[in-house]
Order: structure tokens, then sequence, then C-alpha cells
């Protein structure tokens, strides 16, 4: 989209003409795993059009952007920048059209959209497996033999079983937490299996 000149209160939108209209901009991302697209639409928009341009780059950047490490930081970055220009479009007032053109159609709301069911689903998703695995290993979880457990030191630490040491001696570590599988320690973290199936996380440096 190209630019039109702005002059004071006098701009107009440069898709119907009407007026009042502000300079927006807005972002569209798009995520390609590795690489990403970016495209940036310029322009000086009644309240009317500027709302139809940012329900369409908004859906599409909510669909398609997240595909990627790098697009997960650059999508926010565009969402941020796509809000700041709604905001500012909801400060203007009812467009008046003299030049009989006609404006851009806003069509749905953005939350009426595909781009925003899916972004919801993803992050309902996050949430969903991050509470569970949180309530997973949350210390109640466990007997209380094996809660007992923590604080322990090691005399040895090796794949199975428990050998309680002095921990003002010499010693190979200090159990610090408890998980439910074996992935469930730190990666710097002995795992040390427990007969009840549970495992017990010690810290070798500890």
């Amino acid at each position: 989209m190209v630019q039109q000149p702005v002059t004071g209160l006098e701009a107009k939108c440069q898709v119907c003409e009407g007026s009042p209209a502000i300079p927006l901009r807005f972002l569209s991302h798009q995520g390609m795993i590795v690489l990403y697209r970016q495209i940036r639409y310029r322009g000086t928009f009644c309240r009317d059009c500027g709302r139809s341009v940012f329900r369409t780059v908004m859906n599409r950047t909510l669909l398609v952007g997240w595909w990627g490490l790098i697009s997960l930081f650059l999508n926010i970055y565009a969402i941020l920048v796509n809000l700041v220009g709604w905001a500012r479009l909801r400060g203007l007032a009812e467009p008046v059209r003299m030049s009989g053109k006609t404006p851009l159609d806003p069509g749905r709301p953005v939350f009426l959209r595909p781009g925003f069911w899916v972004t919801a689903a993803a992050v309902a998703i996050i949430v969903g497996v991050a509470a569970t695995q949180s309530a997973r290993n949350d210390i109640r979880t466990f007997s209380a033999a094996d809660r007992h457990l923590i604080g322990t030191c090691l005399e040895n630490v090796g794949g199975t079983g428990v050998q309680g040491a002095d921990c003002a001696g010499p010693h190979s570590g200090k159990i610090v937490s408890l998980s439910h599988d074996r992935e469930g320690c730190p990666v710097d973290h002995v795992s040390i299996s427990l007969d009840d199936g549970a495992y017990a996380c010690s810290d070798p440096k500890q």
C-alpha cells in the first residue's frame, strides 16, 4: 500500500477518501520453521478502512505467524504493532465521505476468525500441559516415605537404591527433588529409581 500525503486535519483515507484519517502501520508475519516473512502495511486510513486492514492482517498473523522459534518472538512484536494501530483507530470519529468511493469491508471481528481460534487453542494446550506436568510433580502426589528422602545425602549414586550418608562427611550427592519419571529430573542431576516407581533426583554438586 502506498502512503498518501497527510496534511493535518485535512488528511483523507487513501482508499475511500473519507475523513478523519490517520497514518497507520500494520505488520503481517509468516513463520516458516527456519525462515520467516514480514509484510508491512503503511497508509492513511479512516476508521472503517483501517479496521478492515487491521482485521485481515491480524488474522493472518495469528494463523501463520507462530511456526518457528524466531517467529515466535517476532510474531509477538507484530501483534503488538497491530494492537497499537487498532487502539489509534478506536479514537477516530465516524468518517465523512464526499467522493462516493466505497470503503473497505471491515468483515468479521478478529475473535470470530480462524487465526484467533488457532492461537487460543495453542495457548490452551500449552497451559494445560504445563499445568498437568506441574500438578503431576507436586510434592503432595508422592508418598510420605519418598518425601522424607528429600535432603538426604548419598554415600554413592547409582541407578537404583538409596544409601544414606552423613551430609557433613564425604558423600556423592543430595536428593533435592522427586519425579514420577526418569526424564523429570534436571539434566545435571542423577535419577534414582525408588521401590514404588518414583524417582529421586540427586544433585551431585551438593
